[in-house]
């Protein structure tokens, strides 16, 4: 649904899309195979404000997605997921500040998990937990504009940096422990175009771990990573 008006862009869109999944087991007996007959279910908004080009997101927008997978045979599988970000202004006007929050909580039948989709703190190694919520801080703002490229193959048209403060929390329902997993950072991103057609933004990430010891085997506490986004829009 397109509810747009004057400068304001307001989009709603619901889904509802039946899926089956069936496991093959190599070395067990075929009764072991595992079918599953699921509904994933999802409501998308989002709301925004005109942007200008010199901004890097809108100076007000949000976001929101609610994603529920159900299944709908014997076979027990729930997993929710609740995810949503606001957009405000920064210090200068082409800064950009931008608040994230999530919550994912699942079934702990275990006879199926679904993909996990979760924004944990960036720099840790994937967890998926029955309940897991998370919030996120991030600052944007353009470093310099290059206005530069070559051969009609890559042409750079802006170089900014975001910084990130992100706090998860990872819960389990059978001893009722709480884990915090907290990172900082920053991302520097390249904001360019192929073949003189296709947007494209890349970039690098460093990530200081505060809570790399929560792990049996704690993951560097310093992480590098190379960023690849489908889209100018972060989780």
């Amino acid at each position: 649904l397109n509810l747009s008006g004057g400068r304001t862009f307001t989009y709603l869109t619901l889904s509802s899309i039946l899926n089956t999944s069936r496991i093959y087991f190599k070395d067990r007996p075929k009764a072991d195979d595992i079918n599953v007959l699921y509904l994933d279910n999802s409501l998308q908004w989002s709301i925004q404000i005109q942007q200008a080009r010199q901004h890097i997101y809108p100076r007000f927008a949000h976001t929101l997605l609610l994603r529920h997978r159900g299944s709908v045979n014997e076979r027990e599988a729930r997993q929710l997921l609740i995810n949503s970000s606001l957009y405000l202004p920064g210090l200068l006007r082409t800064h950009s500040l931008v608040l994230n929050a999530a919550y994912q909580a699942r079934d702990t039948a275990n006879l199926y998990t679904y993909s996990n989709s979760f924004p944990l703190s960036r720099g840790y190694p994937a967890v998926n937990a029955p309940r897991m919520w998370k919030y996120g801080l991030n600052y944007h703002l353009p470093l310099m504009y290059p206005d530069w490229g070559f051969a009609q193959l890559l042409y750079f048209r802006r170089i900014r940096a975001n910084l990130f403060y992100d706090h998860s929390y990872v819960k389990s329902l059978r001893t009722g422990r709480i884990t915090e997993l907290r990172s900082a950072g920053t991302e520097i991103f390249f904001d360019a175009r192929i073949w003189n057609q296709q947007d494209l933004s890349f970039g690098i990430r460093y990530s200081r771990l505060f809570d790399a010891a929560a792990f049996g085997r704690p993951p560097n506490a310093n992480q590098f990573e190379f960023v690849l986004p489908l889209n100018l829009i972060p989780r």
